[in-house]
């Protein structure tokens, strides 16, 4: 960890997976939470956000087919769309809170209920795109 770490903090590729995942140390560490399909396109923002299937040339535009906003990614899916919002409010009052890139991973991290909650909800709408 000790090597990792600073390595993570000066890479210049994965920034969106280091804005979810800052602490190497607290994600390999932690006590459950498997992952699995849809929380690795989120975390990654590679798979079916239409941003990244246009940059690889598979969809015409980068809009969310959801809401049209211009760019469709990661960020937009998870935490912003409005064809979200009703599962987004769901998981907010079940949590206690409206969850950011920046402390989500934290969250998941409170406890396996909030884990659970939050895998649940990414693989619904990842699931649904």
């Amino acid at each position: 960890m000790l090597t990792w770490q600073p390595d993570w903090e000066n890479a210049t590729k994965g920034r969106w997976t280091h804005t979810l995942i800052s602490d190497v140390g607290k994600w390999v560490n932690r006590k459950y939470g498997d992952t699995h399909y849809f929380l690795t396109q989120a975390f990654t923002n590679h798979g079916c956000f239409n941003a990244y299937l246009h940059k690889i040339k598979k969809a015409d535009s980068p809009n969310c087919s959801m809401c049209n906003a211009d760019i469709d990614d990661a960020n937009h899916t998870v935490f912003e769309c409005d064809g979200y919002e009703n599962w987004q409010q769901q998981l907010y009052t079940e949590i206690g809170h409206r969850l950011t890139p920046q402390d989500i991973i934290g969250t998941m991290l409170l406890r396996k209920r909030t884990w659970d909650l939050i895998l649940a909800y990414i693989h619904r709408i990842m699931e649904h795109k």
